[in-house]
């Protein structure tokens, strides 16, 4: 597994890495993992065995229960709409790290963090959407919750000008 972007910490070049933090997965939580990295001072293949640890989830009995999900919502077309906001019951640790992840017929909405979520200007195309938002907490397991969009067609009258002419006779 490369350490990329999720590596933290501060070394001094050349050394190993002191008191540093990886952010793995919540998949590989609880299970053991080989960490190699790669420096510009090794020799062969340019791999070092860096050491084997256990991904510990950082929060141990702690529950999420989302008392207040999305609801349905109907639009007219070329309008936006908003879900939420979400509420969640946090047990076990404190709120302050929760976030959401949004997801539009179960892609990921990029950027989409937050207890709410404002669509773009919706289309007939949009309509049967499922909006779905899960709690995030890391090593903590959540169900998602899922709302439908009905887009309903714009039959307002569009603006209408008139053209006045006036003649004078005489």
């Amino acid at each position: 597994m490369p350490i990329g972007p999720n590596w933290r910490g501060g070394h001094t070049p050349g050394e190993p890495p002191r008191n540093a933090a990886y952010n793995f997965d919540p998949a590989l939580q609880g299970k053991f993992v080989r960490i190699e990295g790669q420096t510009p001072r090794t020799t062969g293949d340019g791999y070092q065995s860096l050491s084997e640890v256990e991904v510990i989830p950082p929060y141990w009995n702690t529950t999420l229960e989302i008392t207040k999900g999305p609801s349905d919502a109907t639009v007219i077309e070329n309008r936006p709409v908003t879900f939420g906001p979400v509420t969640v019951a946090v047990t076990g640790a404190t709120a302050d790290k929760l976030t959401y992840q949004w997801q539009k017929n179960g892609v990921d909405i990029p950027g989409a963090f937050g207890a709410s979520y404002t669509t773009p200007v919706l289309t007939a195309a949009d309509n049967g959407a499922q909006y779905t938002v899960r709690p995030l907490l890391p090593g903590v397991a959540s169900a998602p919750v899922s709302a439908t969009l009905t887009v309903a067609p714009d039959t307002a009258a569009g603006d209408v000008r008139l053209a006045v002419t006036t003649s004078a006779t005489g």
